[in-house]
């Protein structure tokens, strides 16, 4: 815990990360409508999106109530259209987020003011709640809490991840280094 003295006001930054199961919304039940429905590539492979079927069978939510302590961006691979931000958000785990949907109105409900200021690779919010499905990972709400952002560090390392879904919680056995 860090404290910072401002005249007479005392900041206390406290690193927390919580997460609780809740149920789905109409919105994020109707989101899994579209998403469990195969695509025509898929249906003609006979494949088909288990993770997601399973979320909206269940129609329950992992939410995630998060204090950021670092964020880490890799310094050659992160662009806009694909970006990648690994959040340490407790001791000896990582809450990785991956994709488009970072920059998707429908899921993150954030200030303009804010969003505005937010530099992409250079930083990431220091506290929201996330409202991500349950078996795939998919992000349904990212509610920023405040205006403050958390410093982007510059990953230089051959890492990547056996599996990578749009957000991931992390301990360090799941990260792969070459």
């Amino acid at each position: 815990m860090q404290e910072t003295t401002y005249s007479t006001t005392i900041v206390k930054t406290v690193h927390m990360f919580e997460e609780r199961v809740d149920q789905m919304t109409t919105d994020e039940v109707g989101r899994f409508e579209k998403l469990s429905r195969p695509s025509w590539l898929e249906r003609m492979l006979g494949r088909k999106r288990i993770g997601e079927q399973a979320d909206y069978t269940a129609k329950l939510v992992q939410v995630l109530e998060v204090s950021v302590e670092k964020c880490f961006v890799p310094k050659k691979t992160f662009d806009e259209e694909n970006p990648l931000f690994i959040l340490r958000i407790a001791e000896g785990k990582a809450l990785v987020l991956f994709g488009q949907w970072l920059y998707d109105p429908n899921i993150m409900a954030v200030s303009d003011r804010t969003f505005e200021a937010w530099k992409g690779q250079e930083s990431f919010f220091s506290s929201f709640t996330l409202r991500r499905a349950v078996k795939s990972g998919t992000a349904l709400k990212l509610h920023v809490h405040g205006n403050a952002f958390t410093p982007a560090e510059h990953l230089d390392l051959n890492t990547f991840f056996s599996e990578l879904r749009e957000t991931q919680i992390l301990s360090e056995s799941d990260i792969v280094r070459k």
